[in-house]
């Protein structure tokens, strides 16, 4: 599976008429994150942003003993302009 990432990751290149070529970056997929219960935002965050960089949808299940970060973090994220329940 290690030697696909360089064929996923690597933006398709798209030329113009006027010669200019644009990198065109596609989303894999949606991301399954699991975040454990010791140090639950600073996992979240470490998770969550390469995932919502790339384009892919995330799909988080925080731990049963921390709940509510997951809600906390959301709150924020809507805040930046993400749609709600991204």
């Amino acid at each position: 599976m290690s030697r696909g990432y360089p064929t996923f990751l690597s933006p398709c290149w798209l030329g113009t008429d006027a010669g200019n070529e644009f990198p065109e970056h596609t989303a894999i997929g949606p991301v399954g994150q699991i975040i454990p219960w010791n140090f639950p935002l600073m996992l979240l965050s470490w998770k969550i942003a390469p995932a919502l960089a790339a384009g892919n949808t995330v799909v988080l299940k925080p731990a049963e003993y921390t709940p509510l970060t997951a809600l906390f973090s959301q709150k924020y994220v809507v805040r930046q302009g993400f749609p709600p329940g991204f």
